[in-house]
């Protein structure tokens, strides 16, 4: 055969092979989270009627191409989009009150498409803009900043404040007043708006060697480190400590409740899986991502996968290592609109992943889902451990005998080895446990501390409130 035979030989097994492609349909999920993250930054206008117009417009969009979640952004810098006894107006709106509230307006528009409202909010980031020097409630940054005597601000190996970097001043995930704060806040949010979701972001450091600050220092070198871990462990340990502690507190208060937070793309290098460079958010950022699955103290990750198929940071590989590490809960991989979006969605229907999220509103072009991969309608999937779940949840406050709460109490549930501790408000949760009868126990050492035991009985499903107060063991033979 001549050459110019076989050019034409392959050119024809080419286009056959292309035809066979594109014949072989798409692969398509029955049920799926199609969502959108809307961010701080994309919905405030000028005026109230403009502000309202436009979010009505972003539900709208978002129902008409067939999605069906949105993650919309509530809380940035410590700074918020509704009324609030504990934190100021966002920048967005200039820090004043603009006699509305946004997020409440937000959540019925996304009612009136049938949209799942998941409130998105940053929870270790203190300061991007500066605030005035004067807020209504004061912002934190004003009263734990810098310069302050009980700062609140990340520190560095030598014990010095941050200031800047990855963008913001962070708080130190160590500092309990830091912790117990922000989930107060988050506290506010559960009780006062009807969303389905709770998904935090910005939640870890911006490197390796934070943070050195005295609180988190002595709280490690002391009761707040019971199982005397390594630095990287503790730190890594507080984020997941808050996460287990926010859980339990909005379970009470709404058990249907939903928990995510979008984390790095890349966890960890791990055998079989993926092998490349790249920064390591179990190592850099503080976040224990395959833990957090393991331990239950989130109903689904969205990690962000911003990098293509088959690239140096392979989508499909590094979505794979995270279902691989799913411990039965859900991973919704999160996509940027510029990088191969279309073709993830398929390949995660390929895995199995239970939908995806997209970055962000402003740059989506929705018309290419709607005509493709989104073509048709598609419910929310179920989960099961919400939904029919097998396990119960017990939560409440410790306080010593002058009804004062305790920070660092050691709480310990019968049967379970693992070391529980209290926030600095005394709150502590305990999370998956098993239907029966236990004794639920609590120490701390030191003058007016003690100890604390009580007996609780759980059904599945049940979330039990424990309130236990401190008192002075007595000696032996009293």
């Amino acid at each position: 055969m001549n050459r110019l035979a076989i050019c034409g030989a392959l050119a024809l097994a080419l286009l056959v092979g292309r035809e066979e492609a594109a014949a072989q349909p798409e692969p398509s999920l029955d049920e799926e989270m199609r969502g959108v993250w809307v961010t701080r930054f994309q919905y405030p206008r000028d005026s109230e009627a403009e502000t309202r117009a436009r979010i009505a417009e972003i539900m709208e969009t978002i129902k008409e191409h067939n999605f069906n979640t949105v993650f919309f952004q509530v809380r940035g810098q410590m700074d918020v989009a509704y009324p609030s006894p504990y934190e100021p107006w966002s920048a967005q709106f200039d820090w004043t009150d603009p006699g509305w509230d946004p997020f409440a307006y937000a959540i019925e528009q996304a009612r009136e498409h049938g949209l799942e409202f998941h409130a998105y909010i940053n929870t270790h980031t203190l300061r991007r803009e500066e605030p005035p020097e004067e807020t209504e409630p004061q912002h934190r940054y004003n009263v734990h900043g810098l310069d302050s005597e009980d700062s609140w601000v990340l520190h560095d190996a030598d014990g010095n404040p941050v200031e800047f970097t990855d963008g913001y001043v962070w708080l130190s995930p160590g500092h309990p007043d830091a912790e117990a704060w922000t989930r107060q806040a988050i506290d506010h949010i559960v009780a006062n708006y009807d969303v389905d979701g709770l998904h935090f972001d910005r939640i870890r450091t911006p490197g390796g060697d934070y943070s050195y600050d005295p609180k988190a220092v002595a709280r490690f070198e002391g009761d707040g480190n019971p199982d005397a871990e390594e630095w990287g462990d503790f730190m890594r340990n507080q984020i997941t400590r808050q996460l287990r502690r926010i859980y339990g507190a909005a379970a009470l208060r709404n058990p249907d409740i939903k928990l995510s937070a979008a984390p790095f793309g890349i966890a960890m290098r791990v055998e079989g899986g993926y092998q490349g460079t790249g920064t390591e958010a179990h190592y850099s950022w503080k976040q224990d991502i395959f833990g957090w699955m393991e331990q239950g103290v989130l109903d689904f990750i969205v990690p962000m996968i911003y990098w293509e198929i088959g690239s140096d940071h392979p989508f499909e590989v590094l979505l794979a290592d995270f279902l691989d590490h799913a411990s039965g809960r859900h991973v919704v991989p999160g996509m940027i609109t510029s990088r191969d979006y279309i073709e993830q969605v398929y390949e995660s229907r390929r895995q199995s992943a239970p939908g995806h999220v997209i970055f962000s509103y402003g740059s989506a072009d929705f018309d290419l889902y709607s005509e493709g991969p989104y073509s048709e309608p598609a419910p929310i999937p179920g989960m099961p451990w919400k939904d029919d779940p097998d396990t119960a949840i017990v939560a409440g406050t410790v306080t010593n005998a002058a009804g004062d709460p305790v920070l660092d109490v050691r709480i310990n549930r019968e049967g379970d080895d693992f070391n529980y501790l209290t926030g600095a408000d005394g709150f502590y949760s305990i999370l998956n446990i098993p239907p029966g009868t236990y004794t639920i126990s609590a120490h701390k050492s030191g003058a007016g501390h003690g100890w604390a035991e009580e007996t609780v009985t759980v059904e599945a499903g049940d979330v039990e409130r424990l309130d236990l107060v401190l008192r002075p063991r007595r000696a032996s033979g009293d």
